[in-house]
């Protein structure tokens, strides 16, 4: 027997902050993570984190030194568990 899902109601999208952005991307830029993990792990399609990636490559923008910021905060994290 096949499971059927019934949607009721207006769906709305999901709108995500520059912070949450940019912290997806910056976790997808690690070592040992790649797009589709970090978008399987929080529930968002690999599309989308695709293009918030290339967006931050592609436009000079403030989001793109928050990920770095972000970035460099995770790595030195990772470290000091070590």
């Amino acid at each position: 027997m096949e499971r059927i899902e019934i949607f009721t109601g207006e769906q709305r999208r999901r709108r995500y902050t520059p912070q949450e952005k940019a912290k997806f991307v910056a976790m997808s830029m690690q070592p040992g993570y790649s797009v589709s993990l970090v978008a399987r792990q929080n529930g968002i399609t690999p599309s989308l984190l695709f293009k918030w990636k290339n967006s931050c490559k592609t436009v000079a923008c403030r989001q793109f030194n928050l990920v770095m910021r972000w970035s460099a905060q995770l790595s030195t994290k990772r470290c000091r568990k070590k």
